[in-house]
């Protein structure tokens, strides 16, 4: 379940559908030591500055321990007014109740042109974790403050992306490393040029920002927009002894895309030194 409201989610709303956080204790079978956060007491110390923009939670077999699973709210600062710039940083909260993953936060970038989230670990500016032993509320709450203030750094990288114009061969060669990430066996010319094909006529910009961009969100969401519709990106991938024309799949996995994320920013900061 991935839920987005652009204009933010009341509390109401996001206890209705996300009932993991108001869960006030951990599943049946965690130990004494370990130490439960609700999702929710982080919401209420954030509400002032905050508004909620996505929710996501990841599916279990059992329906009793459904509440219990790892789960993410995303947040935007109320300064900030999304319909007058091209992209804007929010900051995800990860957490569960079941001992299957550390609370977790993660600054990324949201862009409105195709509704996808970028998660942005930098060398500066990393993602945080906490283990479920002697969680302290307000140490999570000043990091995620802390995250905030420091949004201006990454803001200012972009920009440098943007200033930074490919020409067609620089195109190509951006794109060939991203495929080693997720589409490494199948990195021919034909597949090359189809990933960078942009899908809309905002992304029609040779910067490296933008490349990156066209290419993230379809490793990303593959053949589908983001509202669940076919977008027409296929891979020529082998089949026998001929080509056929495949659909990429979404990646559902709340981790999958987080990590693939990461993993892209890393590559595209990488580049960007490499291009300098």
């Amino acid at each position: 379940m991935l839920m987005r409201k652009n204009e933010g989610f009341s509390m109401e709303e996001v206890v209705h559908h996300l009932p993991n956080v108001i869960e006030m204790e951990p599943d049946q079978f965690r130990s004494k030591i370990y130490s439960h956060i609700p999702t929710i007491d982080i919401l209420n110390e954030l509400k002032d500055d905050f508004v909620i923009t996505s929710i996501s939670r990841q599916r279990t077999r059992r329906k009793e321990m459904q509440t219990y699973s790892k789960h993410q709210v995303t947040l935007r600062s109320k300064g900030i007014n999304p319909s007058s710039l091209d992209e804007f940083p929010e900051i995800s909260i990860f957490n569960s109740h079941n001992g299957t993953s550390s609370l977790k936060l993660s600054f990324g970038m949201f862009r409105l042109v195709c509704s996808n989230g970028m998660t942005v670990p930098t060398k500066s500016f990393h993602s945080r974790k906490f283990i479920h032993k002697n969680l302290n509320l307000s140490e999570v709450i000043s990091h995620v403050r802390e995250m905030k203030e420091n949004s201006i750094h990454i803001s200012q990288r972009i920009l440098m992306m943007k200033e930074r114009i490919l020409n067609e061969d620089e195109k190509m060669e951006v794109a060939k490393g991203f495929f080693k990430i997720r589409y490494e066996k199948f990195s021919t010319e034909e597949n090359l040029k189809r990933v960078l094909k942009p899908l809309r006529k905002e992304d029609e910009q040779d910067d490296l920002w933008t490349t990156f961009n066209v290419v993230q969100e379809k490793m990303i969401r593959g053949s589908k927009f983001e509202n669940g519709r076919d977008n027409g990106f296929r891979l020529i991938l082998p089949k026998k002894d001929q080509l056929v024309q495949r659909p990429v799949r979404f990646i559902s996995s709340m981790d999958g895309r987080r990590w693939l994320n990461e993993t892209l920013w890393q590559h595209v900061e990488e580049t960007f030194e490499d291009l300098k």
